[in-house]
């Protein structure tokens, strides 16, 4: 099984609009128009260019929404290290600190438990339908553009 690939599958590209290349507040849509409208019925993005003279300057950009597969966060080594850290005295190695039971666990075990946990974790993020959005783009989409749409709301 690919653990890399996200078990929603990967987000569809839309467009995307905003007031900077920061944050874009408005998307995914389907088309390039109905994101810049998006962004002008907000007039969010108003700037006075001149005395009494206002634009629309928007952010818009093609691309989908960066998604989290927690399977791919797991790692076996970093466990096993807290779960040592973590075990109680008679638990832990011996007084010197010498033979703790951790030891036991070799390169191909760690392994295997990385696969079987990164399986677990894949399919229960599959089953509850956890997609994760962040906040971010994945960096498939074209680059930003600004577009300047004059404000319509200004006395001639």
């Amino acid at each position: 099984m690919n653990y890399r690939k996200h078990p929603m599958g990967e987000a569809e590209l839309g467009w995307w609009a905003g007031y900077n290349e920061e944050w874009f507040n408005f998307g995914p849509e389907a088309t390039r128009e109905d994101a810049i409208a998006a962004a002008v019925e907000d007039c969010g993005c108003e700037q006075e260019v001149d005395d009494g003279v206002w634009e629309h300057h928007i952010c818009i950009t093609r691309d989908a929404n960066y998604r989290c597969n927690l399977a791919m966060k797991f790692d076996a080594d970093d466990w096993l290290e807290r779960v040592g850290d973590g075990m109680e005295d008679e638990e832990g190695p011996d007084e010197n600190g010498d033979r703790h039971p951790l030891e036991e666990i070799g390169d191909e075990d760690r392994a295997a438990l990385e696969e079987c946990v990164r399986s677990a974790i894949w399919h229960w993020q599959q089953r509850r339908g956890l997609v994760l959005k962040g906040p971010w783009f994945t960096g498939r989409g074209g680059p930003t553009e600004q577009v300047v749409v004059p404000f319509e709301g200004a006395d001639a």
